[in-house]
């Protein structure tokens, strides 16, 4: 694994060199073109592999029993070909035999620990209360992957002050798994994570079924080098730092429930190294500590279905490349920076979209000018507030957009009509003052200090663009009891200054 970020770092540097030498730090000729497709290049997506993750598509030829009770446990219906130590409550597994299930229940203090030779298990957790005082309540050193059933409520935790790593071998969360965890079943788990992470794989971990809640007090929620798959289910995430840090791989979602919540300084709720999509379920970010972002991909990041909601510090939703937002009911609010902020092209191409930056030179919604790149509006309907919007500037963009330049309070109805026809409406989540805007947002190349750079401006810090409107027309804009008229367009001029963050 560490071979593969060392390469990915070489390359990035190499790429920025390059890059560095052009005049505008110009992207890639077909960069900047409008992408009005409806679905992105998942190449580099883990979306997972049903076949083999999927518990029910395995076969199973014995089931050991395992019940913990104080610092001892008892072990049954061992088969040939599996060993099982035991030395007060610390259980040590090794087999030589495929097809081997576990079913892990009581209440003690000590370790359930597989080791590198077993195959491919399935550990069914049923009501299972245990608590490790020097290590991982569960560590996994098998590469294979660990089909993980929830039964009933079970509970893990660690105690803080042991190392994370001991002989060559990782135990950096109150449940590590060297191979991948596919999680099922109708129960639920809470893991606590006292000294690093609360649950942690090397490979990826996929949610399909049943209740997690993961705390942790020192480091990350959930932490994985190759990816995380949510398809079901439900994730709970209270951390220090990260909620969902995925090292190497990407972020995929299609249903469930997540919340995440984090108490650090400069955390993130779910950060991806690459591509992260959401294409359903329900989302729920909460990063109020200084510097902190909500959503961020060192990718490209997609969302084109579900609820998403983030309350950040700093920028709500970041990408450091290309962004796309295609359907879905989007809010993106920031109380110190940005609310939606891509150092690529940004694509609104459906959606119900909500975006609330603070004053200038930050923005409701910022692509990066300063790098070259731009906003591109083809669908969806989309509140922006801020110090200052990013606008089209290519004819690619097909949707026209109006702005303003009104002050609003939280809770109040925006609505934009022709006539007795009303074409949207949004509620405000922040207040917002007219007074703080004025500069559009610039891209993550533009130095702060340097506020003439980069960045369409709007006119205002409001920004709406919707499905029906046309360029050149001329429409009601209400705000709680005011209104004014305002007259769409589909391009702006690039002008203003601010920085992305990534």
């Amino acid at each position: 694994m560490k071979i593969k970020r060392y390469l990915f770092i070489i390359l990035s540097i190499s790429v920025l060199s390059i890059t560095g030498c052009n005049e505008k730090n110009t992207p890639d000729s077909d960069s900047t073109s409008a992408d009005t497709s409806t679905s992105t290049d998942t190449t580099d997506t883990n979306t997972g592999d049903d076949d083999n993750d999927f518990v029910e598509n395995q076969t199973w030829n014995s089931t050991v029993s395992i019940v913990f009770n104080g610092t001892s446990a008892t072990i049954s219906d061992v088969p040939d070909g599996v060993t099982i130590t035991n030395e007060s409550g610390y259980v040590v597994i090794s087999s030589t035999v495929k097809h081997i299930a576990y079913s892990v229940s009581g209440e003690g203090i000590g370790q359930l620990r597989f080791d590198s030779t077993n195959y491919k298990f399935k550990l069914t957790l049923d009501n299972l209360t245990l608590t490790c005082n020097d290590g991982p309540a569960i560590n996994n050193q098998c590469h294979k992957s660990c089909y993980l059933v929830l039964s009933g409520t079970n509970t893990l935790s660690d105690k803080n002050g042991y190392s994370t790593e001991v002989n060559g071998e990782d135990q950096k969360a109150a449940l590590f798994s060297e191979g991948q965890v596919l999680i099922s079943g109708s129960g639920s788990i809470t893991i606590n994570g006292n000294n690093k992470h609360a649950l942690a794989s090397d490979d990826y971990i996929r949610l399909r079924e049943g209740s997690l809640v993961l705390n942790a007090t020192v480091a990350d929620g959930l932490h994985t080098n190759d990816g995380v798959i949510i398809n079901g289910g439900s994730l709970t995430i209270n951390a220090l730092d990260e909620g969902i840090n995925v090292d190497e791989g990407s972020f995929y979602m299609t249903d469930g429930a997540v919340t995440v919540t984090t108490t650090g300084t400069s955390a993130k709720g779910i950060k991806s190294y690459g591509n992260l999509t959401i294409e359903g379920g329900e989302v729920e970010v909460t990063t109020p500590g200084k510097e902190s972002e909500g959503i961020e991909s060192k990718a490209i990041l997609t969302i084109s279905g579900g609820t998403v909601n983030v309350t950040a510090y700093d920028d709500a939703i970041n990408s450091a490349s290309h962004m796309y937002l295609k359907g879905g009911t989007i809010t993106a609010v920031s109380t110190g920076n940005d609310g939606i902020d891509s150092n690529g092209n940004m694509y609104i191409q459906g959606g119900n979209i909500i975006a609330c930056g603070t004053s200038s030179p930050e923005c409701g919604l910022d692509a990066n000018e300063e790098g070259g790149y731009s906003v591109f509006f083809t669908g969806g309907n989309l509140l922006a507030l801020g110090g200052g919007n990013s606008v089209p500037s290519s004819s690619s963009s097909t949707q026209a957009y109006i702005s303003a330049s009104v002050s609003v309070s939280a809770g109040m109805t925006i609505s934009l009509s022709s006539g007795s026809e009303t074409i949207c409406s949004f509620v405000v989540p922040q207040s917002y003052s007219a007074s703080s805007s004025g500069h559009g947002g610039g891209g993550w190349w533009a130095p702060r200090k340097e506020p003439g750079k980069g960045g369409g401006n709007n006119g205002g810090g409001l920004l709406i663009t919707a499905q029906g409107l046309t360029s050149g027309n001329t429409y009601t804009l209400s705000y709680g009891s005011s209104t004014t008229s305002v007259t769409s367009q589909t391009t702006g001029s690039s002008a203003g200054g601010g920085r992305g963050g990534w």
